[in-house]
């Protein structure tokens, strides 16, 4: 559940009519409930929900009213024709004009696309992946891909996708060989935890332009989140069916930085004993610094708290304090926060 989502099951099911702030929770099963009196305290703010004062407060801090008005929004439609016609020409200006209402309920994130635009030209002269460049607007990594309000905007407006200059990432196969032929009998692998970061190093990685903090990787396997952690058809399977037993590999293993990710690196290694597994630790540096100042999205309740003893041996003290600092807020840093053009930059500069 996220504010537009809230703005819109109202707007949509609920204009004109009361309704008790207490049914709102219970219906979208909302939780974290100070969030949530701030999404309505928004709401009131523009004007898509009144209070109804005289029902009196709900008893629980901070106070809201017990019910609420849900405006008609079609009152409010010329209000935004000025803002509708500033809009990059990239939206569908015309359409929202006679849509306004429409307008209303993506208001939030067509501002937020339009604002990121005009704000970031260069930026956007680098194609990004949608997760990546979901990150960037958004703050949240598949906000794009998986918001029915982001869908509908990007529907609406056709020109919109190219002008964000972002690529969609097919399902991969499991392994990219990064060379020809393995030409050395010592090779180094990179195990990347998600799909769009493995797919933008698969479009930037070649023979002779392969290397990343000092290491030239050799191949990269896209580790489909725990998938590669199954004793069945495990990683040290693999590395005996594809590669020869007699070279000398090393694999370097980068993910999300959050609990699950940290477990999942844990598990890789005690699954994998004879394989020389190690954390590539100075993309996980790169990440903190990509995040000082900026904030990050939440984890998910279900993830569990872990040692990850192995995992915390390769930072200095320093590091680990910033690292649980993060993780005790209840907040992660996915690895799509370094997208394609911090890997070109880091690749090219290295080669």
């Amino acid at each position: 559940m996220d504010y537009l989502i809230l703005k819109k099951y109202l707007l949509e099911n609920f204009t004109g009519k009361r309704i008790e702030e207490k049914n709102i929770r219970k219906s979208l099963n909302i939780d974290g409930y100070e969030e949530f009196c701030m999404w309505i305290n928004s709401l009131i703010d523009e004007a898509v929900i009144k209070p109804i004062k005289s029902s009196g407060p709900n008893g629980l801090i901070p106070t809201l009213y017990k019910r609420y008005q849900v405006l008609e929004i079609a009152t409010n439609t010329q209000d935004y024709s000025v803002e509708i016609k500033r809009l990059h020409p990239v939206f569908n200006i015309e359409g929202y004009l006679n849509k306004s209402p429409k307008y209303i309920t993506e208001r939030e994130t067509i501002l937020k696309f339009d604002e990121f635009i005009r704000k970031n030209p260069l930026k956007l002269e680098e194609p990004a992946s949608i997760n990546e460049r979901s990150f960037q607007i958004f703050g949240k990594e598949k906000f794009i891909r998986s918001n029915s309000i982001c869908k509908s905007v990007l529907s609406y407006n056709t020109e919109l996708e190219n002008c964000l200059n972002m690529y969609h990432t097919p399902e991969p196969f499991f392994e990219q060989t990064v060379v020809d032929d393995f030409d050395s009998d010592e090779i180094n692998v990179l195990i990347i935890e998600n799909k769009d970061t493995w797919y933008t190093l698969k479009k930037i990685m070649k023979r002779n332009c392969s290397m990343l903090h000092g290491i030239r990787f050799d191949s990269l396997i896209y580790g489909e989140g725990k998938k590669i952690t199954r004793k069945r058809d495990s990683l040290t399977e693999f590395s005996h069916t594809y590669y020869d037993d007699g070279m000398l590999k090393r694999y370097y293993y980068f993910g999300d930085l959050d609990m699950e990710g940290i477990e999942i690196f844990e598990n890789v290694v005690r699954i994998n004993p004879d394989l020389d597994i190690q954390l590539f630790k100075e993309l996980y540096v790169d990440m903190l610094g990509e995040a000082e100042n900026r904030k990050m999205p939440k984890c998910s309740e279900l993830q569990k708290r872990t040692k990850g003893k192995v995992f915390f041996e390769c930072f200095d003290e320093v590091q680990i304090v910033e690292i649980n600092v993060l993780l005790a807020a209840g907040k992660y840093i996915p690895q799509e926060i370094l997208n394609y053009s911090y890997y070109k930059r880091k690749v090219e500069k290295s080669n």
